[in-house]
Formats: C-alpha cells, structure tokens, sequence
C-alpha cells in the first residue's frame, strides 16, 4: 500500500516511523520528495479549474495563443475531422 504524509527524513518523528513501518512489511520504499502545487481535495475544487481546461475542448488551453481565436478553433477541428 501507499502512505504519504508531510515530513522529512531525519525528523526524529519521520524516523521513528520509518523503522516502525520496516518491521512490518518487507519491502519500504521512501521517495524523494515532490512538491505539489496545487491538487483538488473535493470534486467541487475540480469547478475551479475546469474553466480554463474544457473551454476549448480537450486538446486546447486557456493560455494558448489560438484560444479566443475563432477561426484558428475551426481550422484545428476541420484538421482533427481529417
């Protein structure tokens, strides 16, 4: 299974339960950390987002230069019908 928390290695805490956890299984893999952003919590957070990423369709962004463009958007769905 999967554990993820906030805290480092070498934090008494962290440590203690690491060599817990290594008497229970036998296999312990500790990642690197990886910082996150920003990820949806609740589904409704997802409201917040899907503006900017479904607007356009699947395959354009808010940000892209075509967005607002509307004969660029119909030159890409006349290409993607091909």
């Amino acid at each position: 299974f999967f554990v993820d928390f906030y805290g480092k290695v070498g934090n008494a805490n962290v440590d203690s339960l690491l060599r817990e956890l290594k008497h229970m299984t036998d296999k312990l893999l500790v990642l690197d950390e990886k910082e996150v952003h920003w990820f949806p919590r609740h589904i409704s957070e997802l409201d917040l987002i899907a503006n900017r990423t479904l607007d356009a369709g699947t395959d354009l962004e808010a940000d892209h230069p075509g967005f607002r463009d509307v004969e660029y958007r119909q030159r890409r769905a006349r290409l993607a019908e091909l």
